[in-house]
């Protein structure tokens, strides 16, 4: 095994360096490597040894027998891509929990902070912030018809987000289209570049808090998810 050289806390996680040079970023304590390298998990470091006690929006954890069947509702994703977003936000109250099993090992599964993101953007971009914030999003499918702002706030502080560029409705709620749009791109490339990507296997269970995440899923061949939403 390839020695540790440094590991360093992250506000939901930990970075760790290994004397070849090589670095990845851990979930949480139990150092489930999430990167390309895969790197061994089994490693002994001094730090608290309790992953719960980590702030973060999503865990895996192993999967129940039985299924739960307080869902309000599920869908199933094959192979196509999935852009990252709030799932089902054409609801006028966002479900809370959405969690991912699949049938095969190594399913991908995209993720972004979503706080985080609309944090950056309110520091790189305070203009296009503050125009999201006065301009709700159009969200419809099928019969349902919901408004939400990019970002909800509470004393300052950005608590929530919500945001799926497939289910944006073509009715705008601004005249003002180009900085509409030029919100978005930046947005959207803030999101790209916080996007990180995990493997779940069939015996696991992704759970994800909707209110915190964005969550898709690359393509991939022969790959089969089953998606339920709680409210």
């Amino acid at each position: 095994m390839i020695a540790i050289k440094s590991a360093q806390r992250l506000p939901r996680g930990l970075n760790v360096e290994w004397t070849d040079g090589m670095r990845a970023k851990f979930s949480n304590v139990w150092l489930r490597d999430n990167s390309l390298h895969m790197r061994p998990a089994l490693i002994h470091l001094d730090l608290n040894p309790c992953p719960q006690i980590l702030t973060k929006p999503w865990r895996i954890q192993k999967r129940p027998c039985s299924v739960d069947q307080r869902h309000i509702g599920a869908m199933i994703w094959k192979e196509p891509l999935v852009i990252n977003g709030t799932v089902w936000p054409h609801l006028e109250k966002i479900p809370s929990v959405v969690t991912v099993e699949t049938r095969f090992d190594g399913a991908r599964v995209s993720l972004v902070d979503s706080v985080a993101a609309l944090k950056r953007l309110h520091e790189e971009h305070s203009a296009y912030f503050r125009f999201m914030m006065e301009n709700p999003i159009e969200y419809e499918h099928a019969f349902f018809k919901a408004s939400h702002h990019l970002a909800n706030v509470d004393r300052n502080e950005i608590v929530s987000a919500v945001f799926n560029n497939d289910f944006r409705s073509s009715q705008m709620t601004t005249d003002n289209l180009d900085l509409f749009y030029r919100s978005l791109k930046s947005f959207y490339n803030i999101c790209c570049e916080m996007q990180q990507e995990i493997y779940i296997n069939s015996d696991e269970l992704l759970v994800v808090d909707n209110s915190q995440l964005l969550i898709g899923a690359p393509a991939q061949w022969g790959r089969e998810m089953r998606v339920r939403i709680f409210a």
